[in-house]
């Protein structure tokens, strides 16, 4: 995935430096997406909450410290994408083709209703 993420910033027309500057948040989101993959076949059979005895000897449920893992890494590595996404460029809205959604402000978008109902 790394590969495709970088030659997917390359298409995109993002300058070296910039790729270089988001390189290790690449890999560090690859990374995480292969654990995030083992965490998850791990988990498949294992239940969200667990039974657990504190020092005291009491006996208590909480949630599967694994889920809690997992949860943290995929806000983590969304986090990452989220960074990474925003290194390739922006695209351009396409322009509005229909009269009706061309005014600017609401004033104007008004007036324009209120000539077609006329």
């Amino acid at each position: 995935m790394n590969h495709d993420i970088m030659q997917t910033l390359i298409e995109a027309g993002v300058s070296e430096a910039r790729r270089k500057t988001i390189a290790p948040v690449v890999q560090n989101c690859e990374w995480m997406r292969e654990r995030l993959d083992i965490m998850r076949a791990e988990l498949e059979d294992e239940p969200l909450i667990v039974e657990y005895t504190n020092g005291n000897g009491i006996t208590a449920e909480r949630e599967n410290m694994m889920f809690a893992a997992y949860e943290k890494m995929w806000k983590a590595y969304m986090l990452g994408m989220a960074k990474v996404l925003d290194a390739l460029p922006k695209e351009t809205p396409i322009a509005a083709e229909d009269d009706e959604l061309k005014p600017t402000n609401v004033l104007e978008f008004m007036r324009s209703k209120r000539r077609k109902e006329a």
